[in-house]
């Protein structure tokens, strides 16, 4: 049984072995694209409810006053 975990470089995806069913090839490129994708996800999340926060805020309030639309029809 080979036990080499494949660290060629310091490409996390190499770390895990490769035989195993969580390795996941991935280049260097893709690796740091990946890790850079999520700080920019989470801040056009947070961008996105800061310009939608008023709308938010009304919804809320309407179904505070007034309940779910629907909910007379709900069976649970």
């Amino acid at each position: 049984m080979n036990h080499d975990l494949g660290i060629r470089s310091m490409n996390p995806a190499r770390i895990i072995d490769e035989h195993s069913p969580a390795y996941i090839p991935i280049s260097d490129e893709q690796a740091a694209e990946t890790c850079l994708a999520w700080p920019v996800a989470e801040r056009r999340a947070a961008q996105w409810l800061e310009e939608n926060r008023a709308a938010l805020d009304s919804s809320n309030a309407y179904i505070e006053d007034h309940g779910l639309p629907l909910a007379p029809f709900r069976n649970f």
